[in-house]
Formats: C-alpha cells, structure tokens, sequence
C-alpha cells in the first residue's frame, strides 16, 4: 500500500479497532505480526512495539527549543521553585543550596563564574533552563509522575497481574545494609504496590 497520510489514518484506525490485538515485530522491522497485548507484555524481549513518535532528531531540536542558556545565581533558581513547592519555606538561600548538595542536584556541579552586579561579587552558573511558560506544566507532571504510576499498577492487578518487585545492595558499604534493604522494600509496597519482592543482599551492576 502506498505510503500516504490518509492511508495512515486509515491503518492507525484499522489497528486501533483490534481491541487486545496490537502490532508488534520480533526480530525484523518489516515483519509485523499481530499478538494479544498480554503476550507482549508477557515477553517484551520477544514482541517489541513500533514506535509512534517523532525521530530523534525531531525530538532533540524539539527539546532545544524549549530550552534556553542562561546565567543563573542560586538565588534565581531558588526564588523560581518557590511558587510550585512549600518545603523550602524554611529555608534561606543558603540552606536551598546546601539542600542541593547534598542531595547530589547536577547542577551544582557546573562551573561557576564571578560577576559583579551592584557592587557584590555573585556567583553564577550557566545552565540550559526550560522555558517559563512550561514551568507548570512540568510541575504538574511531576506531581501526578506517583498516582499516574500507581493508577497504571492498580489497572495491571485488576487484570489479573501479580507484581513483582526487587530490591538490590551493591557489596561496597556493609553499614546499615539490612536497614537499607528493609527501606526499599517498604517502598516498593508503599509506591508501587508489590504482592512480593526479591532481595540481593550483596549484588553487582551487570
């Protein structure tokens, strides 16, 4: 079949009507099969899904476009983040940029540069920044990244699905390793809802 938009449309709906039947291929692009949804998801190694996105060139020119440079103080990054969050509050500049280091934020590991503005040495940093009229949409995402997780979850149980979860320590530190583990696993009940979860007391990245 020709490759036209009104024949792409015209696929997209004919696929979209197959309810639990989804498009897949295994090992070749061009030899497509048609599996249920629970066979994909049951061997995601096996089925793969086309993608429906822009290349990576439209996408990478996208985000620039988003994006703009700019010399930033911790004070504007602080001052900026005030409107969508209440736990800094408490806190001064100073303290929103010990928070940062310690919570190892990357930026703080970009040089910084002395400007002198109204008679005061500053320190600034030069970093791509999203531009402002995207900051709520961002934030709201952020926000409903958990429930949109855990909605997603509680529809795969619904369907008969057990989750699994697994929680790992590297062999480096040995302090407060059973602590640690306890921690994650909780989490992991907590957030994302595991009817059980497989722990590696000591494991290696592979």
């Amino acid at each position: 079949m020709e490759y036209t938009k009104e024949n792409v449309d015209l696929l997209t709906k004919k696929i979209e009507s197959y309810g639990e039947l989804v498009l897949c291929y295994e090992n070749d692009l061009l030899k497509a099969v048609l599996v249920t949804k629970s066979s994909m998801f049951g061997s995601p190694f096996t089925f793969k899904r086309y993608l429906i996105q822009s290349s990576t060139e439209n996408h990478a020119a996208n985000v620039e476009l988003q994006l703009t440079s700019e010399n930033l103080t911790s004070k504007d990054i602080f001052t900026s983040i005030l409107p969508y969050t209440d736990i800094f509050n408490d806190k001064t500049v100073l303290g929103f940029t010990q928070w940062c280091i310690t919570n190892k934020l990357e930026f703080v590991s970009s040089p910084t540069a002395r400007k002198r503005k109204h008679g005061t040495n500053t320190r600034t940093r030069e970093l791509y920044v999203l531009k402002k009229e995207y900051f709520a949409n961002l934030a709201k995402n952020i926000v409903m990244s958990l429930p949109n997780h855990q909605n997603s979850i509680k529809e795969l149980k619904e369907q008969g699905y057990e989750i699994v979860g697994y929680a790992r320590k590297s062999p480096a530190d040995q302090r407060n390793r059973l602590a640690n583990l306890t921690a994650m696993v909780n989490r992991l009940k907590e957030r994302s809802f595991v009817d059980k979860c497989f722990v590696s007391r000591v494991c290696l990245v592979i």
